[in-house]
């Protein structure tokens, strides 16, 4: 069986295998078709069908795709499978007609062009051309998961740092793609930023983005949330949904978090209560806005970065951790916290403690005992921010595959098969299903899903995910049984 390969999980590759039946013939493989311009009558024997037919072995079309000629189907033939107005030379074009029999703007017939399918082979179990395919009219697709992310970053006037003061404000102002980047946290954070939204990979991720700073003026005596993002406010005015990355130079989005990034500059000082208060209230709407508009394939986080501690508000490490904690219970949205040079953290970590990120080795400061919560980049030199924003998308959808929906024909669930390679010379693993949830893998290698009954989501037990996340030639196959099967 050949794969058909649906694209890169955060650098993890996943395959999609589709194995069909067909219900066999009494006659032990042998059907008669009437012909009337895409089959000439004739009587097919073990599947090869007389001259003018469909030439097929074991259920496979002969090489060059659906020989026929005329496009008429032959009477009792499979529904799932006629002939277009195609060559009948061996290696010339032909089509293949899918979902055939309830499509009445195509006559019952979807058409796909030979020379646009992608390399695959269908299998089917050697059966009767006359009697209908359990899979013959199934069609299945494989959703990718997405991320929205809303992103609260520190730009109180330390992070002017190392390269001036924290008051020379005028010296450190800085513009995205300005060379070279001067050296202040800010400046490279922004930088850093705009190279994670840039990616390819993020096309298809929600963005919110806000900053904060602050005076004892413009500080809410309540330190409650900020009204409204830096972007998307300036995208769409009044609207609370976060903006999608297209990708491409007019990216709308990406134009506007490049143009709010350099509006911006460092001054102030850290409200951490009223930057954290901001992600929860905007990660939740967005998780309510997922909820009604049925969207299984997105994940919502919150990323705080900062380079102090709290100076405004709530000083209390115990009690802002609370609040995320707290967050994630109601919600299952974690925090993720980012640490540069200056920031606290021990208290940054007490804070990412229970708030939903993974422990993990990398991106742990020396002050913290390792497996730790937090994500330290020092002072953002070079790609360690970008590497730390992608190492966190990774933890998130790295590890997690939609399930695939059909269209027409069933999916037998517990026909699922998923194997694991852990990387490109090594044999391929079959995984087994943990019922039960995260909780039931413990140590043990295997896969679980989202809902043991009723799953949209298929996702790695933590020890087979850390595998994974070890080498980018790592790849899972899913290979999904037809009912029938």
């Amino acid at each position: 069986m050949r794969p058909v390969h649906v694209g890169l999980v955060s650098g993890l590759a996943l395959w999609w295998f589709f194995a069909c039946s067909a219900e066999p013939a009494s006659d032990g493989g042998s059907s008669r078709a009437t012909g009337d311009g895409g089959y000439s009558a004739g009587e097919a024997t073990g599947g090869v069908p007389a001259t003018g037919g469909v030439a097929v072995t074991g259920g496979v079309p002969a090489t060059g795709g659906v020989a026929a000629t005329g496009g008429v189907p032959a009477t009792g033939a499979a529904g799932g499978l006629s002939g277009v107005s195609g060559s009948a030379a061996t290696g010339g074009e032909g089509a293949l007609i899918l979902d055939a029999g309830d499509d009445a703007s195509r006559g019952g017939t979807h058409v796909v062009d030979a020379g646009e399918l992608p390399d695959v082979v269908f299998e089917y179990d050697a059966g009767a051309w006359g009697e209908p395919d359990a899979c013959a009219s199934t069609t299945v697709t494989a959703p990718p998961i997405y991320l929205d992310l809303v992103i609260v970053v520190d730009r109180s006037s330390s992070m002017n740092e190392p390269g001036w003061e924290s008051y020379e404000y005028a010296a450190a102002d800085c513009n995205v793609d300005e060379e070279p980047i001067k050296a202040s946290k800010w400046c490279r954070a922004i930088n850093a930023l705009m190279d994670f939204f840039e990616d390819p990979s993020s096309v298809g991720m929600g963005v919110g983005f806000r900053t904060y700073s602050g005076s004892p003026e413009e500080v809410p005596a309540d330190c409650g949330t900020y009204a409204s993002l830096d972007v998307p406010e300036t995208v769409n005015p009044g609207d609370p949904s976060l903006g999608i990355i297209q990708g491409g130079a007019d990216d709308p989005l990406l134009v506007a978090l490049e143009a709010e990034m350099n509006y911006q500059w460092a001054e102030g000082m850290t409200p951490t209560e009223q930057a954290l208060s901001t992600i929860i209230h905007f990660t939740a709407a967005r998780q309510g806005e997922n909820d009604a508009n049925g969207a299984d394939n997105r994940r919502v986080i919150g990323i705080l970065v900062t380079d102090g501690k709290p100076t405004q508000c709530e000083r209390e490490i115990s009690l802002l951790n609370q609040l995320v904690v707290d967050h994630y219970g109601a919600t299952g949205i974690p925090t993720y916290f980012i640490g540069m040079a200056g920031a606290e953290y021990p208290g940054l970590e007490t804070m990412a403690v229970g708030a939903g990120s993974e422990a993990h080795y990398d991106y742990c400061n020396d002050a913290v005992p390792t497996p730790c919560y937090h994500y330290d980049v020092g002072e953002g030199d070079g790609r360690v921010l970008v590497d730390a924003l992608e190492a966190i998308r990774t933890s998130v959808i790295g590890c997690q595959f939609a399930m695939p929906t059909a269209e027409q024909g069933l999916v037998n669930l517990d026909s699922i098969e998923v194997r694991f390679t852990p990387n490109e010379t090594a044999d391929p693993e079959l995984l087994a299903r943990i019922l039960g949830g995260e909780a039931a893998c413990g140590s043990n290698e295997g896969y679980y899903t989202d809902d043991d009954d009723d799953p949209t989501t298929i996702l790695l037990c933590p020890a087979t995910c850390t595998r994974a996340a070890a080498d980018p030639t790592s790849s899972v196959s899913i290979e999904l049984l037809c009912e029938g099967s």
